[in-house]
């Protein structure tokens, strides 16, 4: 049974607990999304937390079938593991709406051992940046190699990858090698 599924089925019965997430070879756990009263409250996944790696967990699943499973174990889930509140409604709407820009944008990414920097040139001409290719920027400064930004931002996968495009375009950013 694919993900999306067993999430709306839990909704249903206004589950509590975690949906373990498996490889499907070697069972070794890869992480968990929490529900509670049917409603998604938390997720890891390798080392990304919360939306994010909701979102990284059902995309690849949506990819790739026959790379995991998914095992419900009721348990009591602390307020303290609450990161946000996600009605399955929503959860859905929001992964239809994302999944396009996710499918159109991974063609675009880049490599994950290039490592990046700003333009000297570009910070001399002080050219029009959107507030979120600004602090796409900082965080170039502090984390260099592709792998480490999509880790670190906050930013959906595809939200970074239409920046990078947008910032190389602009030339406010360089590969360094």
């Amino acid at each position: 049974m694919d993900l999306i599924k067993i999430i709306e089925e839990q909704t249903i019965f206004a589950f509590t607990g975690k949906i373990n997430v498996l490889q499907k070879t070697s069972n070794q756990y890869l992480g968990a999304i929490w529900q509670k009263d049917g409603v998604i409250v938390n997720a890891h996944y390798a080392d990304l937390k919360g939306k994010k790696a909701l979102l990284r967990i059902v995309f690849e699943d949506l990819e790739n079938p026959d790379l995991m499973n998914f095992v419900v174990e009721p348990e009591v889930v602390a307020q303290e593991m609450v990161l946000f509140e996600l009605q399955y409604e929503s959860f859905y709407r929001e992964l239809q709406r994302i999944y396009n820009d996710y499918q159109q944008s991974k063609k675009l990414r880049p490599p994950d051992h290039l490592k990046l920097a700003v333009s000297g040139d570009f910070i001399v001409e002080g050219a029009g940046l959107s507030s979120e290719e600004f602090d796409l920027l900082c965080l170039i400064s502090d984390y260099n190699q592709v792998s480490e930004l999509y880790a670190q931002s906050p930013l959906y996968d595809f939200e970074i990858t239409n920046l990078l495009v947008s910032l190389r375009k602009k030339k406010a950013i360089i590969v360094v090698k």
